[in-house]
């Protein structure tokens, strides 16, 4: 799906969703037992709470230069805009990141050897006890040499001798202390915390994926079976969004219905006895969920003043916010439903009140 002049990132499932695709696989090149699942070699990476943003570079004259830079949902520099220091969602003002995003996407670019290059990342701010990072930072995961190429996750080793990972983050809090030390903007991929079976990092990780720093998203875990690469989130009890009825399996093995538990676990704490069906869920919920989602995708508003000039942005958001609770509730909770024309009132109604008095 094209975004003006970038494709949009891929949408990635929770690991819950691999249980399902495993037992309803009918291909057997891919069919595998559900209790193999755990004993997947894979690599985990730090799961960053940011926004998405990309850069696109095209070279002219022998000579990179930005085209533009993008939210997942919107454009929010191009090329001929003097104004390229956004305000935008989770890192809030970027001031001269673009900058520093432009020569790692050239020395990218340089090292693919290619005329065109878009980067996706992660912007973020870091924040701990209240005090955040005086500079934002950029986490580049992935990459198309085209805007018609389907996006890929970028390999650790592309990045290895651009900008790699600071030896001293070994962990969600040293990744944190590190950022809100540094002196000028900073721009390393997302940080390696783990490589081995899937199984063992739910086990080794169990305490945190249930009680965890303030702050920690999670994991996304990266794997490869049979040459095609897979990536999937596991998240933790404060960013789990996933709220249908947990599916139970039956294994082979004892180990892996244990460690299968722990995900129970993660799963019922996170969603607190809340299930969502076809015919009952809380409307006004998901719209606060989804706007607050959009939120981090989008130029911030906050300096518009509430009035008729924030118009045009509650028309901006409200099919953000109707595509967004529709995904959810086909992708993330596996109904084959969408809003109906009254619910659909409610959304406009309730985005409407929700960007009016957004400060």
């Amino acid at each position: 799906m094209t975004l003006g002049i970038i494709t949009k990132w891929n949408h990635y499932d929770n690991l819950y969703a691999l249980f399902k695709k495993v037992k309803n696989c009918k291909n057997p090149l891919y069919k595998i037992r559900l209790d193999d699942i755990f004993n997947i070699d894979c690599l985990a990476t730090l799961k960053i709470d940011g926004s998405n943003l990309a850069i696109k570079i095209v070279k002219n004259n022998d000579e990179y230069e930005i085209e533009s830079l993008n939210s997942r949902n919107e454009i929010l520099w191009i090329k001929g805009d003097d104004k390229y220091n956004k305000k935008f969602g989770h890192p809030g003002h970027l001031n001269n990141l673009p900058i520093y995003m432009k020569e790692i996407a050239i020395k990218i670019a340089t090292k693919l050897n290619v005329d065109e290059l878009i980067v996706y990342g992660e912007a973020f701010r870091a924040n701990k006890n209240n005090i955040s990072s005086k500079f934002a930072s950029w986490h580049p995961f992935g990459y198309s040499i085209s805007s018609t190429e389907e996006p890929k996750l970028i390999d650790t080793d592309l990045l290895s001798d651009i900008c790699p990972i600071p030896e001293t983050i070994i962990d969600f809090n040293s990744f944190i202390d590190f950022l809100l030390n540094a002196n000028n903007h900073c721009i390393f991929p997302p940080p390696l915390l783990f490589s081995g079976k899937i199984g063992d990092l739910i086990m080794k990780n169990k305490d945190m994926l249930l009680d965890n720093p303030l702050g920690f998203e999670g994991f996304f875990i990266v794997y490869t079976i049979n040459h095609i690469q897979n990536g999937y989130k596991l998240k933790t009890v404060q960013f789990l969004d996933q709220k249908t009825e947990f599916k139970k399996y039956q294994f082979e093995e004892k180990c892996s219905q244990e460690i299968y538990s722990i995900l129970e676990n993660i799963y019922i704490k996170a969603c607190d006895g809340i299930k969502i069906s076809d015919d009952n869920f809380d409307i006004n919920s998901l719209i606060n969920n989804a706007f607050n989602h959009e939120l981090l995708k989008n130029e911030s508003f906050q300096d518009i003043p509430p009035g008729k000039d924030r118009i045009p942005i509650v028309e901006k958001f409200i099919p953000l916010v109707i595509d967004e609770i529709n995904r959810y509730l086909q992708n993330e909770q596996d109904l084959e439903i969408e809003l109906n024309k009254a619910q659909i009132k409610i959304v406009k109604s309730k985005v409407h009140n929700l960007v009016m008095m957004y400060k």
